[in-house]
């Protein structure tokens, strides 16, 4: 495993020699494919190696008890700022797309009603890369960012008679107040329409995207 650069025994690859020391387990996450990485555990560091600039992991059959931390080990309280510049793709259409969007439904998320425009966003029913090069209003819903961030996982789904749908995922937490007066509450009900109906969700698109939501 490659220490990071600078100091082989500072920066973060103080916690590879912190867990050599100790004993202590660790994950080791590697690549199987771009983007994509399978966890191996548990591992061990067997030996650094600051000339060579790396670490020898070692995988193990079995962790026990004594080989986990004590539960008074204290988390680190310092993180060390890192940044990088990164080429971006920026949709120049998005803000108009928003605020189309949020003015066709009255400034109100379509699930709860919530009027403060600063807390809302349009979700694309279809994701925007698969749009083309033309976006319409009723690509778009007018949500929360919280709901907005449900639907998008699909923890959260709208089908094509507009009805809200609530996934197995989040039912299990019930017993959690927010998530009961946030999102379960909301399911059953139908979204709240804007007054023109050109601007009322694509009825076909909705269909597909339920599908993903039914699927997941």
């Amino acid at each position: 495993y490659a220490l990071q650069r600078g100091d082989p025994y500072g920066v973060n690859n103080k916690y590879l020699w912190a867990s050599m020391n100790t004993g202590t387990p660790v994950i080791y996450f590697q690549a199987i494919a771009p983007g994509r990485y399978t966890a191996i555990w548990p591992c061990f560091v067997k030996e650094i190696l600051p000339e060579k600039g790396y670490a020898l992991i070692v995988e193990s059959n079995k962790v026990t008890s004594s080989m986990l931390p004590d539960h008074k080990h204290q988390l680190p309280t310092e993180i060390e700022s890192r940044y990088c510049v990164r080429e971006t793709k920026v949709r120049m259409h998005q803000a108009s797309f928003r605020q189309n969007v949020l003015d066709a439904y009255s400034g109100k998320c379509a699930i709860t009603g919530l009027p403060n425009k600063s807390l809302l966003e349009a979700a694309h029913i279809i994701p925007d890369l698969e749009l083309g090069k033309t976006q319409y209003v009723s690509d778009g819903i007018a949500l929360s960012r919280i709901h907005h961030r449900a639907y998008d996982l699909n923890l959260l789904g709208i089908s094509p008679d507009n009805q809200i749908h609530i996934s197995d995922e989040l039912k299990q937490g019930k017993d959690n107040k927010f998530i009961r007066d946030a999102l379960l509450e909301f399911e059953g009900r139908k979204l709240v329409m804007p007054r023109s109906v050109v601007n009322r969700p694509d009825r076909e698109k909705l269909a597909a995207r339920f599908e993903v939501f039914l699927g997941s």
